[in-house]
Protein backbone atom coordinates (compact mmCIF):
# COMPACT_ATOMS: atom_id res chain seq x y z
CA UNK A 1 0.00 0.00 0.00
CA UNK A 2 1.20 3.57 -0.22
CA UNK A 3 2.32 4.60 3.06
CA UNK A 4 2.58 8.28 2.24
CA UNK A 5 -0.96 8.46 1.24
CA UNK A 6 -2.29 6.71 4.81
CA UNK A 7 -0.57 8.49 6.91
CA UNK A 8 -1.49 11.84 5.12
CA UNK A 9 -4.75 10.77 5.39
CA UNK A 10 -4.52 10.13 9.03
CA UNK A 11 -2.70 13.16 9.67
CA UNK A 12 -5.36 15.15 8.19
CA UNK A 13 -8.21 13.59 9.89
CA UNK A 14 -6.65 14.19 12.93
CA UNK A 15 -6.41 18.22 12.20
CA UNK A 16 -9.92 18.75 11.03
CA UNK A 17 -11.01 17.49 15.07
CA UNK A 18 -8.39 19.54 16.49
CA UNK A 19 -10.46 23.15 16.78
CA UNK A 20 -12.45 21.03 19.42
CA UNK A 21 -9.88 21.85 21.85
CA UNK A 22 -10.30 25.49 21.52
CA UNK A 23 -13.62 25.68 23.89
CA UNK A 24 -11.60 25.07 26.64
CA UNK A 25 -10.05 28.37 26.02
CA UNK A 26 -13.23 29.81 27.12
CA UNK A 27 -13.48 28.11 30.46
CA UNK A 28 -10.13 29.05 31.45
CA UNK A 29 -10.19 33.15 30.44
CA UNK A 30 -13.03 32.97 33.07
CA UNK A 31 -10.57 32.08 35.66
CA UNK A 32 -7.28 33.65 37.30
CA UNK A 33 -5.57 30.69 38.72
CA UNK A 34 -5.84 27.40 36.94
CA UNK A 35 -4.61 23.74 36.82
CA UNK A 36 -4.87 21.47 33.79
CA UNK A 37 -4.16 18.09 34.04
CA UNK A 38 -3.82 16.14 31.09
CA UNK A 39 -2.21 13.34 29.04
CA UNK A 40 0.21 13.60 26.52
CA UNK A 41 -1.52 13.80 23.18
CA UNK A 42 -4.38 15.82 24.84
CA UNK A 43 -3.72 19.29 23.40
CA UNK A 44 -2.08 20.76 26.55
CA UNK A 45 1.02 22.83 24.91
CA UNK A 46 -1.56 23.45 21.60
CA UNK A 47 -4.09 25.07 24.57
CA UNK A 48 -1.52 26.60 26.85
CA UNK A 49 -0.10 28.85 23.68
CA UNK A 50 -2.95 29.67 22.89
CA UNK A 51 -4.31 31.01 26.04
CA UNK A 52 -0.74 32.91 26.34
CA UNK A 53 -0.73 34.54 22.86
CA UNK A 54 -4.48 35.50 23.01
CA UNK A 55 -3.34 37.71 26.46
CA UNK A 56 -0.43 39.16 24.23
CA UNK A 57 -2.52 40.00 21.44
CA UNK A 58 -5.16 41.75 23.80
CA UNK A 59 -2.64 43.89 25.67
CA UNK A 60 -1.68 41.89 28.49
CA UNK A 61 1.88 40.89 29.40
CA UNK A 62 2.32 37.43 29.18
CA UNK A 63 5.17 34.60 30.06
CA UNK A 64 4.47 31.34 29.05
CA UNK A 65 7.42 29.41 30.39
CA UNK A 66 7.99 25.43 30.14
CA UNK A 67 11.20 23.46 31.01
CA UNK A 68 12.35 21.80 27.99
CA UNK A 69 14.84 24.12 25.39
CA UNK A 70 13.83 22.37 22.19
CA UNK A 71 9.85 23.26 23.06
CA UNK A 72 10.82 26.76 24.37
CA UNK A 73 12.39 27.21 20.81
CA UNK A 74 9.81 25.77 19.07
CA UNK A 75 7.17 27.77 20.46
CA UNK A 76 9.27 31.04 19.45
CA UNK A 77 9.50 29.65 16.02
CA UNK A 78 6.13 29.32 15.33
CA UNK A 79 4.34 32.24 17.42
CA UNK A 80 7.09 34.52 18.63
CA UNK A 81 7.20 38.38 17.76
CA UNK A 82 5.01 39.89 20.14
CA UNK A 83 6.74 41.96 22.09
CA UNK A 84 3.93 41.40 24.98
CA UNK A 85 4.73 37.72 24.49
CA UNK A 86 8.18 36.02 26.36
CA UNK A 87 7.97 32.54 25.81
CA UNK A 88 11.13 30.91 27.66
CA UNK A 89 12.62 28.01 29.74
CA UNK A 90 12.47 28.61 33.74
CA UNK A 91 16.31 28.36 33.39
CA UNK A 92 16.55 30.88 30.97
CA UNK A 93 14.02 32.89 32.64
CA UNK A 94 16.55 33.01 35.76
CA UNK A 95 19.54 33.59 33.72
CA UNK A 96 17.95 36.42 31.44
CA UNK A 97 16.96 38.20 35.34
CA UNK A 98 20.19 37.04 36.32
CA UNK A 99 22.11 38.76 33.34
CA UNK A 100 23.45 35.48 31.93
CA UNK A 101 24.78 33.88 34.66
CA UNK A 102 24.35 29.94 34.90
CA UNK A 103 23.03 28.72 37.77
CA UNK A 104 22.31 24.95 39.44
CA UNK A 105 18.92 24.10 39.61
CA UNK A 106 19.16 23.94 43.59
CA UNK A 107 19.79 27.79 43.72
CA UNK A 108 17.19 28.39 40.45
CA UNK A 109 14.08 29.49 42.90
CA UNK A 110 16.04 31.42 45.11
CA UNK A 111 17.81 33.40 43.24
CA UNK A 112 14.67 34.09 41.19
CA UNK A 113 12.81 35.57 43.72
CA UNK A 114 15.87 37.69 45.00
CA UNK A 115 16.13 39.10 40.91
CA UNK A 116 11.85 39.82 40.87
CA UNK A 117 12.41 41.25 44.46
CA UNK A 118 15.22 43.91 43.09
CA UNK A 119 12.88 44.15 39.39
CA UNK A 120 9.65 45.21 39.62
CA UNK A 121 9.85 45.88 35.64
CA UNK A 122 9.61 42.33 35.27
CA UNK A 123 6.11 41.40 36.15
CA UNK A 124 3.19 39.99 33.89
CA UNK A 125 -0.48 40.00 33.46
CA UNK A 126 -0.71 36.29 33.23
CA UNK A 127 1.99 33.54 33.84
CA UNK A 128 1.05 29.81 31.78
CA UNK A 129 3.55 27.16 32.72
CA UNK A 130 3.60 24.32 30.31
CA UNK A 131 5.09 20.71 31.34
CA UNK A 132 4.21 21.93 35.26
CA UNK A 133 4.90 18.35 36.02
CA UNK A 134 8.85 18.77 35.67
CA UNK A 135 8.77 22.12 37.31
CA UNK A 136 9.97 21.99 41.32
CA UNK A 137 7.23 22.91 43.72
CA UNK A 138 9.62 25.97 44.75
CA UNK A 139 10.06 27.22 40.67
CA UNK A 140 6.23 27.40 40.71
CA UNK A 141 6.52 28.93 44.16
CA UNK A 142 8.34 31.49 43.10
CA UNK A 143 6.94 32.13 39.71
CA UNK A 144 3.89 33.33 41.62
CA UNK A 145 6.12 36.82 41.65
CA UNK A 146 6.22 37.39 38.56
CA UNK A 147 2.12 38.02 38.19
CA UNK A 148 1.77 42.04 38.30
CA UNK A 149 -0.82 41.98 40.66
CA UNK A 150 -1.99 38.89 42.63
CA UNK A 151 -5.88 39.33 42.84
CA UNK A 152 -6.23 40.30 38.68
CA UNK A 153 -3.49 38.54 37.11
CA UNK A 154 -3.27 34.82 35.87
CA UNK A 155 -1.68 31.96 36.76
CA UNK A 156 -1.86 28.74 35.08
CA UNK A 157 -0.40 25.20 35.08
CA UNK A 158 0.07 22.82 32.53
CA UNK A 159 1.10 19.40 33.81
CA UNK A 160 1.01 15.60 32.55
CA UNK A 161 -1.10 13.72 35.26
CA UNK A 162 0.14 10.11 34.35
CA UNK A 163 1.39 8.74 37.47
CA UNK A 164 4.09 7.10 35.73
CA UNK A 165 5.75 10.12 35.47
CA UNK A 166 8.70 11.19 37.63
CA UNK A 167 6.78 14.58 38.33
CA UNK A 168 8.66 16.98 40.74
CA UNK A 169 5.74 19.26 41.81
CA UNK A 170 3.37 17.14 42.90
CA UNK A 171 2.65 18.88 46.50
CA UNK A 172 2.25 22.52 44.70
CA UNK A 173 -0.34 21.64 42.27
CA UNK A 174 -2.39 19.34 44.63
CA UNK A 175 -2.53 22.09 46.89
CA UNK A 176 -2.73 24.75 44.53
CA UNK A 177 -6.38 26.95 44.81
CA UNK A 178 -7.27 26.85 41.73
CA UNK A 179 -10.03 25.29 38.92
CA UNK A 180 -8.99 21.72 37.66
CA UNK A 181 -10.07 21.89 34.18
CA UNK A 182 -9.12 17.69 33.42
CA UNK A 183 -8.56 17.64 29.28
CA UNK A 184 -9.55 13.53 28.58
CA UNK A 185 -9.32 13.88 24.82
CA UNK A 186 -6.40 12.51 23.03
CA UNK A 187 -6.11 14.44 19.17
CA UNK A 188 -2.76 13.92 18.36
CA UNK A 189 -2.29 10.18 18.16
CA UNK A 190 -3.76 7.78 16.15
CA UNK A 191 -5.55 4.57 17.87
CA UNK A 192 -3.02 2.72 16.92
CA UNK A 193 -0.09 4.50 18.83
CA UNK A 194 -2.64 5.63 21.18
CA UNK A 195 -3.10 2.23 22.43
CA UNK A 196 0.64 1.65 22.88
CA UNK A 197 1.53 4.75 24.96
CA UNK A 198 -1.80 4.11 27.23
CA UNK A 199 -0.02 0.51 28.45
CA UNK A 200 2.65 3.14 30.18
CA UNK A 201 0.12 5.65 31.73
CA UNK A 202 -1.97 5.92 34.72
CA UNK A 203 -3.71 8.92 35.38
CA UNK A 204 -7.19 9.83 34.47
CA UNK A 205 -9.45 8.20 31.82
CA UNK A 206 -8.59 9.65 28.42
CA UNK A 207 -9.81 8.50 24.90
CA UNK A 208 -8.48 9.15 21.38
CA UNK A 209 -10.58 9.99 18.83
CA UNK A 210 -8.27 10.09 15.82
CA UNK A 211 -8.20 7.35 13.07
CA UNK A 212 -7.45 3.93 13.39
CA UNK A 213 -3.91 4.60 11.30
CA UNK A 214 -1.05 2.02 10.39
CA UNK A 215 0.32 -1.05 13.09
CA UNK A 216 3.23 -0.30 14.72
CA UNK A 217 6.21 -1.67 13.12
CA UNK A 218 8.71 -3.74 14.88
CA UNK A 219 11.80 -4.49 13.97
CA UNK A 220 13.46 -6.95 15.78
CA UNK A 221 17.75 -6.96 15.89
CA UNK A 222 20.08 -9.12 17.25
CA UNK A 223 22.43 -6.52 18.11
CA UNK A 224 22.88 -2.94 18.26
CA UNK A 225 24.91 -3.23 14.78
CA UNK A 226 22.08 -4.94 13.47
CA UNK A 227 19.95 -2.40 14.95
CA UNK A 228 21.83 0.64 13.23
CA UNK A 229 21.78 -1.42 9.77
CA UNK A 230 17.97 -1.95 10.48
CA UNK A 231 17.49 2.11 10.98
CA UNK A 232 19.55 2.94 7.95
CA UNK A 233 17.20 0.22 6.16
CA UNK A 234 14.09 1.43 6.97
CA UNK A 235 14.78 5.52 6.70
CA UNK A 236 15.72 4.67 3.73
CA UNK A 237 12.26 2.89 2.93
CA UNK A 238 10.50 5.69 4.54
CA UNK A 239 11.85 8.18 2.74
CA UNK A 240 12.93 6.98 -0.71
CA UNK A 241 10.27 4.13 -1.05
CA UNK A 242 7.36 5.77 0.66
CA UNK A 243 8.60 9.54 0.08
CA UNK A 244 8.47 10.61 3.31
CA UNK A 245 9.68 13.81 3.76
CA UNK A 246 12.82 13.63 5.86
CA UNK A 247 12.17 16.19 8.42
CA UNK A 248 8.80 14.32 9.38
CA UNK A 249 10.80 11.66 10.84
CA UNK A 250 12.22 11.41 14.20
CA UNK A 251 14.82 9.08 15.83
CA UNK A 252 15.01 9.14 19.34
CA UNK A 253 17.21 7.43 21.62
CA UNK A 254 17.73 6.83 25.78
CA UNK A 255 20.37 9.84 25.58
CA UNK A 256 21.80 12.72 23.24
CA UNK A 257 25.02 10.80 23.29
CA UNK A 258 23.40 7.81 22.54
CA UNK A 259 21.63 9.51 19.38
CA UNK A 260 24.90 11.44 18.73
CA UNK A 261 26.88 8.19 18.11
CA UNK A 262 24.74 7.23 15.41
CA UNK A 263 25.93 10.14 13.69
CA UNK A 264 28.84 11.70 11.50
CA UNK A 265 29.58 14.97 9.59
CA UNK A 266 25.87 15.63 10.11
CA UNK A 267 24.69 12.26 8.62
CA UNK A 268 23.44 9.02 9.23
CA UNK A 269 24.88 7.84 5.88
CA UNK A 270 23.96 9.89 3.13
CA UNK A 271 21.17 11.54 5.17
CA UNK A 272 21.44 14.87 6.48
CA UNK A 273 20.41 14.84 10.23
CA UNK A 274 19.21 18.08 12.90
CA UNK A 275 18.79 18.02 16.61
CA UNK A 276 15.04 18.64 18.20
CA UNK A 277 16.63 22.17 19.15
CA UNK A 278 17.05 23.07 15.21
CA UNK A 279 14.74 21.28 12.96
CA UNK A 280 15.07 22.04 9.63
CA UNK A 281 13.31 21.09 6.32
CA UNK A 282 15.46 17.83 4.62
CA UNK A 283 16.57 16.43 7.88
CA UNK A 284 15.93 13.57 10.49
CA UNK A 285 15.61 14.72 13.76
CA UNK A 286 18.23 12.88 15.70
CA UNK A 287 18.11 13.18 19.39
CA UNK A 288 16.82 12.38 22.76
CA UNK A 289 13.44 11.19 24.41
CA UNK A 290 13.50 13.54 27.08
CA UNK A 291 14.80 16.47 24.57
CA UNK A 292 12.07 15.97 22.84
CA UNK A 293 9.15 15.70 25.43
CA UNK A 294 6.48 17.99 24.62
CA UNK A 295 7.37 17.99 20.68
CA UNK A 296 5.77 15.50 18.00
CA UNK A 297 6.63 14.10 15.02
CA UNK A 298 4.51 12.57 12.50
CA UNK A 299 7.13 9.26 12.53
CA UNK A 300 8.88 8.78 15.04
CA UNK A 301 11.41 5.39 15.53
CA UNK A 302 12.22 4.16 18.78
CA UNK A 303 15.98 2.88 18.30
CA UNK A 304 17.17 0.27 21.07
CA UNK A 305 14.51 0.44 24.07
CA UNK A 306 16.47 -2.40 25.55
CA UNK A 307 18.94 0.87 27.51
CA UNK A 308 15.46 1.79 29.46
CA UNK A 309 13.02 -1.05 29.24
CA UNK A 310 12.66 -0.41 33.23
CA UNK A 311 11.52 2.96 33.06
CA UNK A 312 8.14 3.42 31.38
CA UNK A 313 8.27 7.27 32.09
CA UNK A 314 10.42 7.42 28.79
CA UNK A 315 8.70 4.55 27.33
CA UNK A 316 5.27 6.50 27.73
CA UNK A 317 7.40 9.53 26.18
CA UNK A 318 8.52 7.92 23.32
CA UNK A 319 5.50 6.03 21.64
CA UNK A 320 3.38 8.90 22.43
CA UNK A 321 5.59 11.69 19.80
CA UNK A 322 4.31 9.51 16.92
CA UNK A 323 1.47 11.73 15.54
CA UNK A 324 0.93 8.50 12.69
CA UNK A 325 3.61 6.04 12.42
CA UNK A 326 5.42 4.44 15.82
CA UNK A 327 8.75 2.36 14.27
CA UNK A 328 10.31 0.45 16.95
CA UNK A 329 13.90 -1.49 16.82
CA UNK A 330 15.44 -3.08 19.39
CA UNK A 331 16.22 -6.45 20.44
CA UNK A 332 13.94 -9.41 20.23
CA UNK A 333 13.69 -9.52 24.11
CA UNK A 334 12.91 -5.73 24.08
CA UNK A 335 9.72 -6.48 21.70
CA UNK A 336 8.55 -9.47 23.13
CA UNK A 337 8.04 -7.01 26.21
CA UNK A 338 6.95 -4.08 24.71
CA UNK A 339 4.84 -5.58 21.67
CA UNK A 340 0.54 -5.15 22.70
CA UNK A 341 0.15 -8.74 22.70
CA UNK A 342 2.52 -9.64 24.50
CA UNK A 343 1.58 -7.08 27.95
Amino acid sequence: YDLRTYLHDDLVAMDSISPQQFWTIQLLEANRRLAVPGAAGTGKTLIATKLAADAAASGKRALLICYNAPLAQFLQSRIGGDENLMIVTFAGFCRGLNKGELLEEDKLAEQLLEDLSNNERERFDIVVVDEGQDFRDDWLQALELALRDGNSSSFCVFFDDNQQVRGQSRVYIREMKASTIPLTVNFRNTQEVFNLSQKYYSGSNVSAIGPKGVDVVWKSAGDIDVARKNLREHLGQLITGSRIEPERIAVLCHTKAAAEKLIKAGRFGKMEVSSAFDRKNGAVIFDSIRRFKGLESDVVVCFWPDDYLDDYELIYVVASRARALLVVIGSQQAINLLHPRDK
